[in-house]
Order: structure tokens, then sequence, then C-alpha cells
């Protein structure tokens, strides 16, 4: 099976429920192994392009438990909502217990995730999310019918990018899903 066919079924399929709230907008396809999807998000209720982006903060303790973060440094935790900086409207954007390949099917999430103590970050953004897909086409579509998702639910890695609109630290936040 080729990347193109697994392209293909993902795409034919319609974006993945990850995008049920906003509209958005195919960018790019990287169809080098793995297949890379990357879209860009405006909201779903004003169009506009411009969120606040929120996550679950932790100041990292000494010594750190975390790998590439000291003492001090916040932690973001997941998941993620982003608050239209136009009209309010608030959409989930990233839940790694409940989204992702691992999310969808059940089997838990290896992220520390915040249940309290959310924090809108200073923005507004921009946002662009890129999807991975490592797997073969058959085996993608097989698995989402027995879980009743599509195909494109089942994403392996997530990217969030924010760019900032005015000053601003930009988002990178990534996230293994299988």
């Amino acid at each position: 099976m080729t990347q193109d066919s697994l392209k293909d079924t993902i795409l034919s399929t319609g974006a993945p429920a990850l995008f049920d709230s906003f509209a958005a907008k195919l960018e790019s396809v990287d169809r080098d192994e793995p297949l890379i999807l990357t879209y860009s998000l405006t909201c779903e209720a004003c169009g506009s392009e411009r969120f606040a982006v929120s996550a679950h903060p932790v100041i990292v303790p000494d010594p750190s438990p975390y790998h590439a973060l000291t003492p001090g440094d916040t932690l973001q935790r997941p998941p993620h909502r982003a608050r239209c900086a136009e009209c309010g409207h608030i959409a989930a954007l990233f839940d790694p217990r409940r989204q992702g390949y691992d999310g969808v099917l059940g089997h838990g999430s290896g992220y520390e995730c915040g249940d309290e103590g959310e924090a809108f970050l200073d923005g507004p953004y921009r946002l662009a999310v890129s999807l991975t897909y490592n797997a073969e086409a058959e085996e993608l579509v097989e698995i989402a019918e027995e879980a009743d998702v599509k195909p494109a639910d089942l994403f392996d890695w997530i990217a969030i990018a924010g760019k900032p609109i005015e000053d601003a630290e930009p988002i990178d936040w990534d996230y293994e899903c299988a």
C-alpha cells in the first residue's frame, strides 16, 4: 500500500473529529513516510483566525521529573482548548486521553494531563495542526470500522503550532498518540 493510498483513504473520509468545532483548511500534505497532513484553523462561529489557547500549567519541581525541563519551568499540560479572540467561541483543541490513536481506542495517555487550573496563554495566535499517520490504509480502515470512527481520527502524532499575531511566545506542542 502506498502513502498516496493512505492519504486518499484519510482525505476521502473527511477531517478528523478533532476539527468538528473549527473550520479546518488542509494546507499541506507530506506524502513521505510517514504521512503528515497540516491544517490551519479558523473559528467555526465567526471565521476568525485569532485564538487564545489554554493549557493546565504546572511549575516543574526540583528535581525535575520531566525530560528537557528544568526546575522552575512551566509545563503546559493538556488538554488544550482554543477561544476565538473575536467572538469568544471556545472549542476543544486536543486531549490525548480522548483523541489520537490511543485516546480514541481507549488505551489512555502517557502524558500528564490536568483537570483543574486551566489558563489561557497570552496571544492571540494563528493555529496550525499537523497530524501524522504511520499505518497501512487497510489496517487503519479496519481499526476505524471496529471503533466506529473515521480513519482520520487515528493519527499517531499531533503537533500544535501557535504563531503569535502580537507579542507572545510561540506555541510548539507535540504529542505521540500511538
